[in-house]
């Protein structure tokens, strides 16, 4: 959520303005929303944990690019990246009680 908060305020201080960065959210929160209906085949396609790292990676280049954005097309680019990515946020869940179950914890007595 860190994007989110700051997206406005860098699209501002990079010099494409406030209309942009406002632009970027919406498109992200579009792309998230999109994505959402297909990430479960996708996940069930390809694996949960396969998912979540290329939904990472994907987040992390997402991010880097809103950095070097050089224009408004390139930064609205990075925020559909960004949105896309962001749809896994619900399935690392699920990869982490997929881990959970494969790992054998004992709880301590009390």
């Amino acid at each position: 959520y860190v994007v989110l908060s700051h997206v406005v305020l860098h699209a501002s201080d990079a010099g494409l303005g406030r209309a942009v960065g406002v632009a970027a959210i919406t498109t992200l929160g579009l792309a998230t929303t999109v994505t959402r209906f297909g990430i479960g085949a996708l996940s069930d396609r390809v694996g949960r944990t396969r998912t979540f790292v290329l939904c990472a990676a994907l987040m992390g280049a997402a991010t880097a690019a809103f950095a070097v954005a050089p224009g408004r097309s390139a930064f609205l680019a990075a925020a559909v990246a960004f949105g896309v990515a962001g749809a896994v946020v619900l399935l690392s869940l699920l990869v982490l009680r997929r881990a959970e179950r494969s790992a054998v914890v004992e709880a301590p007595v009390a």
